[in-house]
């Protein structure tokens, strides 16, 4: 199932976030969808960490908006960037093996997810 959800950009332009195992984000009649793997574990704090990554990601889509392609609007990218960030910290939180081997699965939390943000970033841009 696809949960609907409103992000208000600082531009004052709303984008159209559905969650779900294919993420659909859609501005100005454009859809973008993020179909990088996350877990089906959700954890409390996981759109507080949406939220701020989206912040990030809007500020630096708008700052960079004249060397993106003309036909996608930079909140669709930096709403993008967000999605696949923090689904990708959620996955290898939740796949995570400690030293002894148990995953974090099902018992993951939020501050797990945190732990895996550089990573998750590092993996999702290719970049270190």
């Amino acid at each position: 199932s696809l949960s609907m959800g409103v992000l208000s950009l600082s531009s004052g332009i709303n984008a159209e976030y559905g969650e779900g195992k294919v993420d659909k984000i859609c501005t100005g009649g454009i859809t973008v969808d993020c179909e990088v793997e996350g877990s089906n574990r959700r954890v409390g704090g996981q759109g507080d960490l949406l939220s701020g990554a989206l912040g990030l990601f809007a500020h630096w889509a708008k700052e960079s908006k004249d060397s993106l392609p003309c036909y996608i609007p930079y909140q669709n990218v930096a709403a993008y960037a967000a999605c696949a960030v923090i689904k990708q910290a959620n996955y290898q939180a939740f796949h995570h093996v400690s030293g002894d081997k148990i995953k974090t699965g099902r018992s993951m939390i939020t501050s797990d997810m945190i732990k895996h943000l550089g990573k998750a970033f590092s993996d999702t841009f290719g970049c270190q």
